[in-house]
């Protein structure tokens, strides 16, 4: 039997009820206005997990292999080891998700725009659109950032949670001025 004291991770009762309750604040509106199945873009999730997966595999081979079962266990638990191997391919998967995101964003815009013809399938195409820039935000704020927060030993080499906003406030003007010109170009 292993010691507490040589544990790696260690259960967290604090992060179990703050996940419960993260968990909580997304879904409760979601099932109170009756959208649950708009936020969900089988191409969009595909496209920006599997894409992210793939970059990071291709950049830290077995280490990402070993990254994924260890971090999923953090979840509830605390970890009580550093790892610098770990905390690099975190603060890694936070950029690439973020940029995959973008890029799906770009991919969605552009096919809609080769259906402006057909009014009806703008709809999926600015559903690619947002999903796409949606899914790479929350995987880097909501899995990405504390899991490099987690592994690093200290939290000086972490990308503040404020130049992320910065790039997701950035993203979401340039989306809404692509759609405001979408508009006019429809009128």
């Amino acid at each position: 039997m292993v010691e507490a004291s040589e544990r790696v991770h260690v259960f967290s009762l604090p992060r179990c009820l703050s996940v419960a309750c993260l968990f909580g604040l997304l879904v409760r509106p979601v099932f109170y206005q009756g959208w649950l199945l708009s936020l969900f873009d089988a191409y969009s999730a595909f496209f920006v997990m599997g894409g992210t997966a793939a970059i990071l595999l291709y950049s830290f081979e077995g280490a990402f292999v070993r990254f994924i079962p260890r971090s999923l266990s953090l979840v509830f638990c605390k970890n009580k080891v550093a790892n610098s191997e770990f905390a690099t391919i975190a603060k890694a998967g936070s950029r690439y998700v973020n940029a995959i995101g973008s890029v799906g964003s770009i991919i969605g815009f552009v096919a809609m725009l080769q259906n402006l013809s057909d009014p009806s399938h703008l709809g999926k195409g600015m559903a690619v659109v947002v999903l796409a820039l949606l899914y790479g935000v929350v995987l880097s704020e909501l899995v990405f950032i504390p899991l490099a927060k987690a592994y690093s030993e200290s939290q000086a080499g972490v990308t503040p949670a404020w130049r992320n906003f910065g790039v997701g406030v950035t993203s979401l003007s340039v989306l809404f001025l692509c759609f405001v010109v979408l508009i006019v170009s429809l009128r």
